[in-house]
């Protein structure tokens, strides 16, 4: 089941002062769940961050936050079409596309914000929450720019990335 639906984000608060390893280790796996290894990102880190008092907003109180520009801008409110920024002295593209990304995309990558790790799950199921928000609707739907997210898993039993 997929629903869309418009967002108020103005009550979450964004903390941009974590390492990609501890957004991974402490938040994102919460430490009690699995084996983590091979922590990687790629892009600015400005565009990683924490956030928290999400409940009302998005139905997730805390957890990692990830943006084509930086994350500080999050919490709105959405009232330019250019809050993007300079991520670290360049515009586009900043870093380049990813190949799995591009193709869930249909189109080449701008501003790629990457994590990846390997993990060993310690339970039967692996399962997260997520919402995806883009601070480029309106202004650029149905245009060349637009937002996308992806969750990519491979490993033992699992042909092909998913």
């Amino acid at each position: 089941m997929f629903s869309a639906f418009s967002v108020n984000a103005q009550n979450i608060l964004v903390d941009p002062n974590f390492t990609v390893q501890s957004l991974v280790e402490d938040v994102f796996i919460d430490g009690t769940c699995f084996t983590v290894s091979n922590i990687t990102s790629d892009g600015n880190q400005d565009q990683f961050g924490y956030f928290s008092n999400g409940t009302t907003a998005i139905g997730i109180d805390d957890g990692i936050i990830m943006a084509t520009g930086g994350v500080s801008s999050a919490p709105g409110p959405n009232n330019t079409g250019s809050a993007t920024g300079n991520m670290n002295g360049y515009y586009y593209p900043y870093p380049p596309g990813d190949p799995d990304l591009d193709q869930l995309a249909g189109n080449s990558g701008f501003d790629v914000g990457i994590i990846e790790f390997d993990f060993i799950p310690t339970a039967s199921t692996v399962s997260f929450d997520f919402v995806f928000a883009s601070e480029e609707y309106p202004e650029f739907v149905n245009s060349f720019v637009n937002d996308a997210f992806g969750f990519f898993i491979s490993g033992p039993g699992i042909n092909g990335p998913y």
